[in-house]
């Protein structure tokens, strides 16, 4: 295990009432609750109360997130993107397995291509 991984697992247990933690930790390190629990004991593994599995974003619910974070990143930037970009960005978010990377690729877009346009003037 990793430092992060040590650091989740440390968010999970010690905020135990915030299901964000839990979810975090769970998601990015462990595939089904066997190998939660082979990988962090019975002890551990049986303080969970609930595990939620959700299924895998659909490209149409990837495309309408991106829409919607695409239109707060450029209200927020006060930036346009050019048609090109656009294209290519929603190429990228459609790949994404999670809201939180969808949310990321869009945002380091609009920050690259807003230091870009400055810097060129």
């Amino acid at each position: 295990p990793s430092t992060l991984d040590l650091y989740k697992l440390v968010l999970a247990i010690t905020h135990s009432t915030n299901p964000v933690y839990l979810v975090n930790f769970i998601e990015s390190n462990y595939t089904d609750l066997k190998d939660i629990e082979e990988n962090l004991g019975s002890a551990i593994y049986n303080r969970f109360d609930k595990i939620i599995h959700f299924d895998d974003l659909s490209v149409k619910s990837k495309i309408r997130i991106g829409q919607i974070a695409f239109e707060k990143y450029e209200k927020n930037f006060n930036y346009h993107l050019d048609e090109t970009t656009k294209q290519r960005l929603k190429e990228s978010y459609i790949q994404c397995d999670n809201v939180r990377q969808i949310h990321h690729i869009i945002e380091n877009t609009f920050a690259l291509s807003t230091i870009l346009s400055k810097v060129k003037k």
